[in-house]
């Protein structure tokens, strides 16, 4: 029998051990395959992981356009069991005897670097309160040659849950969570707290920049709904125009754009299968606060009979439950 005693926390991520061994950030060299250089070594992160451990989030290292530089995320907090201060660092490839520069400064979680097109700037995503997993993701831009760091769009309510930049233009496009769907929206680090929404109604994500023939560099995401499986639609933007829609005060404007679907593995599928669109409905919750919920009903809904009803409230650390009642008739 072989066996590991812990006497450590944190010994386990869901249901993987972490075990007697480390996640690094390797580079290889392209020249020769057995050069292999650790790029956080033990003497700069101690015993913690690099990137840190993550259920399918963004990456956690970067390259600088120009190869001289890498960012990566990692938590040295002694106890990482009781932290989320990941912190971004950066590294020097070209000095051997670099050390590790901490550019993020909040006592909470800070992730996902991506280096501007041009250099200059180096983006991450940033929570502010510590040891709360669930506070809101920012969007920071750190001034490489300032050594600057400021919040990019500080009126903006909603998490940033990813971020890309236009490889030929000096603008980010995010998603955010908005009214039980993911939209895209875009800013213009340059230009003052500018934010411009895309119209699309949907589940937006793995969101990429993307040389189309004829259009030039348009974005191309991965698109899911209730009534349609994940699918890649390519976003080609047009006019800006005035947004009418006004419950984000940040946003300005709304791109007009056109949504060309790129894949269609599952058409023959959708075909045969009966799935009925979601609704969506307001109650007032703890205080007054109005709370969004979401209506499906089973295929081939008939009005005016009655059907079993599973109510599902879902927040994951800050609360969850089921249950169940009637739907149909007058009383759905």
């Amino acid at each position: 029998m072989k066996a590991q005693v812990f006497e450590h926390l944190l010994y386990r991520h869901w249901n993987s051990y972490l075990g007697p061994k480390r996640s690094h950030v390797l580079v290889v060299s392209a020249a020769d395959g057995n050069a292999v250089r650790d790029l956080t070594p033990r003497r700069d992160i101690g015993d913690a992981e690099s990137p840190t451990f993550t259920l399918g989030g963004p990456v956690g290292y970067a390259w600088a356009p120009g190869s001289e530089e890498i960012a990566y995320v990692t938590n040295v907090d002694l106890v990482p069991a009781a932290s989320t201060n990941n912190d971004v660092f950066t590294l020097l490839l070209d000095d051997a005897g670099a050390r590790p520069r901490k550019v993020s400064t909040s006592m909470g979680s800070d992730d996902a670097p991506a280096y501007s097109p041009d250099g200059k700037y180096l983006a991450f995503r940033s929570q502010a309160r510590a040891t709360y997993e669930s506070d809101r993701f920012r969007l920071m831009l750190f001034d490489r040659l300032a050594g600057t760091t400021k919040e990019l769009l500080p009126k903006l309510d909603r998490w940033v849950d990813e971020f890309v930049w236009n490889p030929v233009n000096p603008e980010i496009c995010f998603t955010t969570a908005d009214h039980g769907g993911e939209r895209i929206f875009c800013t213009y680090p340059n230009v003052g707290d500018s934010l411009f929404a895309l119209p699309g109604k949907g589940e937006y994500g793995e969101l990429q920049f993307a040389a189309l023939k004829d259009v030039g560099y348009e974005l191309v995401a991965t698109k899911m709904t209730v009534e349609s499986p994940s699918a890649v639609v390519a976003l080609i933007r047009g006019d800006v125009k005035e947004f009418a829609d006004r419950e984000i005060a940040s946003v300005s404007s709304q791109i007009t754009t056109t949504e060309v679907r790129l894949t269609h593995l599952n058409d023959d599928l959708e075909q045969h299968l009966d799935l009925p669109k979601m609704t969506s409905f307001t109650f007032s919750g703890a205080e007054g606060a109005p709370v969004q919920g979401f209506m499906i009903p089973p295929p081939k809904f008939d009005v005016a009979k009655k059907y079993p009803l599973k109510f599902l409230i879902h927040g994951g650390p800050q609360g969850r439950g089921a249950m169940r009642g009637v739907i149909g008739g007058t009383r759905s």
